[in-house]
């Protein structure tokens, strides 16, 4: 292969292409970016899923105008879910503004994203390796391994696909940069950077994996590990450091201000630390064995094994003794680095949320374990090339099949729920879900049977939002009585859930207005721009007859949501109504 000029090296729009190479590696890249799409041939058809998708996309009235001028100062200002990722949002906005709010639409721009990020692995593989068919390799798994599902069938993962879209075009670029040393590339790779931060934080470990990739020289012609280069490493990253450091404190104030971060009272160090010893060794175990796959691992909490934290410990430790016998290797030392360190932020040491793990936090850390797996003594040996192809190719097609039955549990809400308790029968989090789905379906005879097995569990006895999702199905299977009481206890212990509010006023609608308004209004306090709660207040106020503020209160509604017909309706017959009044 003819070494590549640098007037061959190109940066087209927002994807960075590498220099000319032979046509074959762009043929395999390219079969590999179609591979990496065949198992989601379906999902253009999955529906928004309750889990995320409504707090992020379908009931976010800041977004559903599309792109505005306020809607971007939002984007850039606001903490909303505990996170601060405005690229997110603006993709989001304009999705919505050349489409308008379709679920297809966006799991395929999901999708096209994670086909352009295993084509960025595999020209990031091959600049930093230059061999093409580790390159190809490590990009085929990747773009079809069944733990990526969640991040790519799931709309409000789109912040996952932007970080690492954007991360793994800034690493191309800075390696283009160490070869050359020209100051556009510096410049381009710090850009790409700060956008990949702003889409999510996940890549915040990125100076340290450049100091590894340093250190550790991949390309066989330089195959020795040079620890003597450390600290020139530290200092050509500095400015990557800075970003780091500034996005580091950023998250942590987004993740404070709505609470994610569970206390130490609530969670001591040492269930933290047994945590992430089982999930690193169950994230290598179901990279290699992907089964038992599920959208909510549940955290043990105090009740952890220590008989099993023990034995993944042991695993470790045996992963350690193997890294050190191979410690002159840098593709299997890098890639160990690779896949662990940048897992650190998510491992669970500063725990965030109630799941013990989750197979989204693997997609950028996986780039560096099959890295590791394609450095094997084994996959290296050219005498054994006809038996370890056949093998990695039944491999592929067996995770393509899984991927493809993965894939498909995420098409709706309760595919998602049912398909999590087939893994996980007791899981508190799959009843409650799969009880709020089935009433989006209206199955409410379902809905209420889920809705009281999930409210025997006592991590939902204690969460008032397992009582409103057995108060809404109580009502809507006509027990008014059992369902005020419900909502009630719900709001007694989370007096900021709107959503029990809103429904308790559903509730007492009939029988007492007045207090059926007095919980719509309770609820525009914790939230302002819930048009639910602003229509049927609306409703209540024209019921007693007073029009105006009936209008008032519909024409604020539009101006949050538009497009939503119900509401244009009843301005229309509030308006011919207020006209027979006078």
């Amino acid at each position: 292969m003819t070494k590549a000029t640098s007037t061959q090296k190109h940066l087209y729009s927002t994807i960075v292409l590498p220099p000319q190479r032979n046509g074959q590696f762009g043929c395999s890249l390219f079969v590999t970016f179609l591979l990496s799409l065949i198992p989601y041939c379906t999902i253009g058809t999955f529906q928004f899923v309750n889990w995320d998708d409504n707090i992020y996309v379908v009931n976010r009235p800041e977004i559903q105008n599309g792109l505005t001028w306020e809607g971007i100062a939002w984007a850039f200002t606001t903490f909303s879910n505990s996170n601060w990722h405005p690229l997110t949002w603006l993709s989001y906005m304009l999705e919505i503004e050349l489409f308008g709010l379709d679920s297809g639409v966006m799991h395929l721009t999901n999708l096209a994203l994670h086909g352009l990020n295993t084509v960025l692995v595999g020209l990031l593989i091959q600049k930093l390796t230059e061999s093409e068919s580790l390159a190809i390799g490590v990009a085929l798994f990747f773009g079809i391994h069944p733990q990526h599902v969640e991040t790519v069938a799931w709309v409000s993962e789109r912040k996952e696909l932007l970080g690492v879209f954007f991360g793994l075009q800034s690493m191309v670029l800075w390696q283009e940069y160490v070869i050359g040393r020209k100051l556009r590339y510096w410049f381009m790779a710090h850009l790409l950077f700060l956008f990949s931060l702003l889409s999510k934080q996940m890549l915040i470990t990125l100076p340290f994996l450049l100091i590894v990739l340093e250190i550790c020289p991949l390309k066989s012609d330089a195959p020795e590990i040079t620890w003597n280069r450390v600290f020139s490493a530290i200092r050509s990253v500095w400015c990557f450091f800075a970003l780091t450091i500034f996005f580091t404190v950023a998250v942590f104030l987004a993740q404070s201000s709505g609470e994610s971060i569970v206390s130490r009272h609530i969670l001591p160090f040492w269930v933290r630390l047994a945590n992430s010893i089982q999930s690193i060794a169950f994230y290598f175990f179901q990279t290699l064995v992907p089964v038992g796959l599920n959208p909510f691992y549940r955290h043990p909490l105090s009740n952890i094994s220590l008989e099993l934290t023990a034995i993944c410990a042991a695993a470790l430790l045996a992963g350690v003794r193997f890294l050190w016998k191979n410690r002159n290797q840098p593709g299997i030392l890098a890639g160990a680095l690779w896949f662990v360190g940048t897992l650190v932020p998510v491992i669970g040491i500063v725990q965030l949320g109630s799941a013990a793990r989750a197979d989204r936090y693997v997609y950028f850390p996986h780039i560096g374990l099959f890295l590791l797996l394609g450095s094997l003594p084994v996959i290296q040996r050219h005498q054994h090339i006809k038996t370890v192809l056949s093998a990695l190719a039944a491999i592929a097609v067996t995770f393509s099949l899984l991927t493809y039955r993965q894939a498909t549990i995420w098409r709706n809400g309760v595919s998602l729920w049912s398909a999590c308790l087939v893994v996980d029968p007791d899981s508190y989090r799959g009843h409650d879900s799969l009880a709020l789905a089935l009433l989006a379906d209206e199955r409410i005879p379902e809905a209420l049977r889920e809705a009281e097995i999930a409210i025997q569990y006592p991590e939902n006895a204690f969460e008032g939002t397992s009582y409103t999702t057995l108060g809404c199905a109580q009502m809507f299977s006509g027990n008014t009585s059992d369902a005020t009481k419900n909502l009630r206890k719900a709001i007694e212990l989370r007096p900021d859930d709107y959503r029990a509010l809103i429904n308790l006023g559903y509730a007492l609608h009939d029988s007492d207005l007045m207090q059926a308004k007095q919980m719509f209004s309770r609820a525009l306090e914790y939230d302002p721009a819930s048009v639910e709660a602003i229509g049927n207040l609306a409703n209540c106020e024209a019921e007693e007859g007073n029009f105006s503020r009936a209008l008032e209160l519909l024409q604020q509604a539009m101006e949050i949501n538009p497009n939503e017909p119900r509401l244009k309706e009843n301005f229309r017959l509030y308006q011919e109504a207020q006209k027979q009044l006078q």
